[in-house]
């Protein structure tokens, strides 16, 4: 008896009464959220790169890494003057630095120090201690790109803009299939796995990142991960069908647990990581796959067919204006 009780369900419930209205609560609350997220998230990020890198740029440093260990300079000034990847910072101006000082920490020293000279003493890696008298250029950084064929301003917005556009069609979408479809509980998983992705993702790392809760962004981005996944998995009408798709499910969920895990626990190798992604990726198609194969021609089957084109596409481009937002959102080396 307990064993027929624990029986898979073949298909999804339709929504209705208490589980349609969990389904509109959290709905809104995703929904809210993935407007804010990536708006605060942008500006969160240009907080803390006046606050934390500007003030290195200014003398032709790259600000310090988790380590508190300078990043390869980019200035020839500072170049000249010794100042090699992986240094410590020792005193700024004859003011000591503490050896747990924040980046933050540090850059407010470099901010707050006066005059257009500053004194700066290292370590370099091998030990040796090194002194450094550098000039202040707030246009330092920026002529750092000229050359490159887009400015440095140029180089942000479009950034900006392409991190925003991820969010804004992710939202779009989940508005459309919660109007269209909002009984389907297909439709509703892909629409929370879309909402679930714009407050995640891209610009809305930032955020999360500040407020020192990217563990919440993490249940979020790989929640929306295992919506996805399930929705495809049950495409077009809730059914699990083969029926093997239903012993996916436990083990997918599993997985989305220990990728979480993972993110603070480092014991996962990337390469059974990337094997096990791909594996599930591949189980979710393959479902597509079989159930196009199956069904007659057809309506269901033409849904089959568009929802393959569309997973694609809407696969590409996610990956492209993640990509890109996150290529041009990198300072030039």
């Amino acid at each position: 008896m307990a064993i027929s009780k624990l029986r898979l369900p073949d298909a999804l419930p339709s929504l209705s009464g208490r589980a349609l209205l969990s389904f509109r609560l959290v709905w809104t609350a995703l929904f809210l959220l993935a407007l804010v997220a990536p708006v605060a998230g942008l500006y969160m990020s240009d907080r803390d790169n006046r606050l934390q890198f500007e003030p290195f740029r200014e003398f032709g440093l790259r600000s310090t890494d988790a380590e508190g260990k300078l990043n390869q300079p980019f200035g020839d000034e500072a170049k000249r003057q010794g100042v090699v990847r992986n240094a410590t910072l020792v005193a700024i101006n004859g003011r000591s630095v503490r050896g747990d000082a924040t980046r933050t920490e540090i850059a407010s020293l470099l901010s707050s120090a006066p005059g257009p000279k500053i004194s700066l003493v290292t370590r370099t890696p091998d030990g040796e201690s090194r002194s450094h008298r550098l000039t202040r250029d707030p246009q330092l950084w920026a002529e750092n790109y000229r050359g490159s064929g887009i400015s440095r301003t140029q180089r942000q917005w479009i950034a900006r803009i392409l991190s925003v556009l991820t969010a804004v069609i992710a939202i779009a979408a989940a508005l459309l299939l919660a109007l269209r479809r909002p009984r389907d509980p297909v439709a509703a998983l892909f629409s929370l796995g879309l909402l679930a992705q714009a407050a995640s993702a891209n610009a809305a790392v930032a955020m999360w990142s500040s407020l020192g809760a990217i563990d919440v962004g993490a249940v979020l981005f790989f929640g929306s991960v295992a919506l996805f996944s399930l929705g495809v998995l049950v495409f077009p009408h809730g059914r699990f069908e083969p029926r093997w798709t239903r012993f996916v499910l436990m083990p997918l969920l599993m997985w989305m647990v220990i990728r979480w895990v993972e993110q603070f626990v480092k014991w996962v190798p990337p390469i059974i990581e990337n094997i096990t992604s791909i594996s599930f990726f591949l189980l979710c198609l393959s479902a597509l796959l079989v159930r196009f194969q199956r069904v007659a021609p057809g309506a269901e089957r033409q849904q089959i067919r568009w929802a393959l084109f569309g997973f694609a596409g809407f696969a590409v481009c996610g990956i492209v204006l993640t990509n890109g937002a996150r290529d041009l959102g990198q300072e030039r080396q």
